[in-house]
C-alpha cells in the first residue's frame, strides 16, 4: 500500500506485517445508465450505484516505491463513467462483468468485488442489483 512518510520527529517505527490484501475502495458512485430489457428502459437512463473493493498488489519494498504503480481511483471512476455513458446494458450482471473487465487494465489489481444497484427498479425497495468478485485467470 502507498506509504508516504517523512516525519523526522518519530525516532523509531515498528516494522509492520502485511495481513491480507490492501484494498482501494470506491463507495456510492452514482451515475445515470441506460440499462434494462424493457422498451422504456432503452428510452431513459436510470440511477445506478456502484461500489468497488479492489484488492491490490502489496508493495513490500517501500524504499523502492514507484508512484506509477498505484491504482488511481480517479482513473477508475473516469473509466467507468465513460463506459456507462457510451453503452446500453440489458442486465445489471453484464454491466458488473464489463466493469470488472475494465478494471483489470491496471496491473496492480489482483481482485475486484463489484456491487451494481439499480435504485429505481422496484418501488418497494431502495435498490436491487448484483454483487460479483473477479480476478484474472
Amino acid at each position: 500500500m502507498l506509504k508516504i512518510f517523512n516525519n523526522a520527529q518519530i525516532e523509531s517505527l515498528k516494522k509492520l506485517v502485511v495481513v491480507g490484501r490492501d484494498q482501494v475502495l470506491i463507495k456510492g458512485l452514482r451515475l445515470k445508465a441506460s440499462i434494462g430489457i424493457f422498451p422504456e428502459e432503452y428510452e431513459r437512463k436510470q440511477d445506478i450505484q456502484i461500489d468497488l473493493i479492489m484488492d491490490i498488489n502489496t508493495l513490500n519494498d517501500m524504499d523502492g516505491y514507484d508512484k506509477s504503480n498505484i491504482l488511481r481511483y480517479d482513473h477508475v471512476v473516469a473509466d467507468i463513467t465513460k463506459l456507462i455513458a457510451e453503452s446500453h446494458f440489458e442486465l445489471v450482471e453484464t454491466l458488473a462483468e464489463t466493469i470488472a473487465e475494465a478494471c483489470f487494465v491496471y496491473e496492480t489489481l489482483e481482485q475486484v468485488d463489484i456491487t451494481v444497484l439499480k435504485l429505481e427498479a422496484i418501488e418497494e425497495t431502495t435498490s436491487v442489483g448484483v454483487r460479483l468478485q473477479r480476478r484474472p485467470s
